[in-house]
């Protein structure tokens, strides 16, 4: 999102041709007649620019906001965060202060350089207001399922119990219990190595 100010403090001597190849979408603005010494108008068209224009002393000054981005043909949660960022009108340093991070760190989930982690990302959607499974990866979907009723289910699935299931994901018992109880989460490196003997998990 880009917000500009146009001054024209001589609108008649801007030529013709320049006026139409810059502001196609702005000529009604730009030949305002000399009808009062102060006018005002709310305005909306394509452009979505409703902010007041004021034409005083032979002065015009527009308020222009031009919506430039394009939706992300990849929708990967690192272009999604960037795209509704920027349609929410906030930098990287505004997002990172509302969601308690580093804005380094916001430009790394925007460049897809690291993963945004569960917690993180649903903080960021709120902000956003989007839905937070834009942002989602597959360990944050397997995470939000909920985790422990996904991996109770699938194990279900192979009809082992907690310690069969977990032996042959290289898993401690103690340590899955509990993931299915609930009380721990697993961490992305569990999560693949669950993955790896049981692709099912993967939402």
């Amino acid at each position: 999102m880009i917000w500009a100010h146009f001054s024209f403090y001589d609108l008649h001597s801007f030529p013709l041709t320049q006026r139409s190849y810059y502001f196609p979408y702005c000529c009604s603005f730009l030949f305002v007649k000399y009808s009062s010494s102060v006018l005002w108008r709310k305005y909306d068209t394509i452009l979505n620019h409703t902010d007041l224009y004021e034409y005083k002393h032979g002065k015009i000054l527009i308020h222009l906001n031009f919506c430039f981005e394009g939706f992300p043909t990849e929708q990967t949660p690192a272009a999604m965060l960037k795209y509704y960022r920027q349609r929410k009108g906030l930098t990287t340093r505004q997002l990172a202060e509302c969601v308690g991070i580093v804005p380094s760190t916001v430009l790394m989930y925007e460049r897809g350089h690291f993963p945004i982690p569960y917690q993180t990302a649903i903080a960021m959607a709120e902000v956003l207001e989007i839905d937070r499974n834009l942002l989602f990866d597959e360990f944050a979907q397997f995470m939000d399922y909920p985790y422990s009723d996904r991996l109770r289910e699938v194990r279900k699935a192979h009809r082992l119990n907690q310690a069969t299931f977990a032996e042959k994901a290289g898993i401690s018992l103690s340590i899955y219990s509990k993931w299915e109880g609930g009380s721990r989460q697993p961490s992305r490196k569990m999560y693949r190595q669950l993955v790896n003997t049981y692709p099912e998990i993967n939402i």
